[in-house]
C-alpha cells in the first residue's frame, strides 16, 4: 500500500475550508493562552485541603507505570519479536519516569505532612491568642 501524501495534504485542506478555519499561525500568547486553558492552572482558584488530599491519594495510586503492556492483536510470534526488538530502550526509560514519579510522589507526602504541620500549629497560635485576649480584656477591666 502507497501513501500519498500530497492527497492526504489536500484532504485536510480541503477539510478546514468545509470548517472555515483560517491557515494562520498562532502567536505565542494564543498557545500560552490554549496550553493554560486546560485548568492545570488557575491564578482564582482557592486552596482545599479535601481536593488537595484526593491529588495527592491519585499521585500515590498512579506513580508506577509497567513497563511491559502486553502488545494486542495476533501473531504471537510477531508479537514475541516486537517486544524484544523494544523492550531494551523502553524498559530503561520507564524505570527512570518511575524513578522520576517516585521522586515526585514523595515530595507531594513531604509537603502534605508539613502542611498538617503548619495547619497543627497554626491552631495552638491561634488557640494561645485568644487565651491571650481573654486575659487582656480581663486585665482592663
Amino acid at each position: 500500500m502507497e501513501i500519498n501524501i500530497e492527497q492526504i495534504m489536500e484532504e485536510i485542506r480541503n477539510d478546514i475550508k468545509e470548517r472555515g478555519l483560517k491557515e494562520s499561525e498562532l502567536s505565542f500568547s494564543e498557545v500560552s493562552a490554549i496550553e493554560s486553558s486546560d485548568f492545570l492552572y488557575d491564578k482564582e482558584h482557592e486552596f482545599s485541603m479535601n481536593g488537595y488530599m484526593e491529588i495527592i491519594r491519585k499521585i500515590n495510586q498512579q506513580w508506577n507505570i509497567p513497563a511491559y503492556i502486553p502488545i494486542q492483536g495476533r501473531g504471537k510470534g510477531i508479537k514475541k519479536i516486537v517486544g524484544k526488538l523494544t523492550n531494551f530502550a523502553i524498559i530503561p526509560r520507564f524505570s527512570l519516569q518511575n524513578d522520576m514519579n517516585m521522586s515526585v510522589t514523595r515530595g507531594f507526602n513531604e509537603m502534605t505532612a508539613y502542611i498538617k504541620m503548619q495547619d497543627e500549629t497554626i491552631k495552638k497560635l491561634n488557640e494561645r491568642i485568644e487565651v491571650l485576649e481573654e486575659k487582656l480584656k480581663e486585665d482592663n477591666r
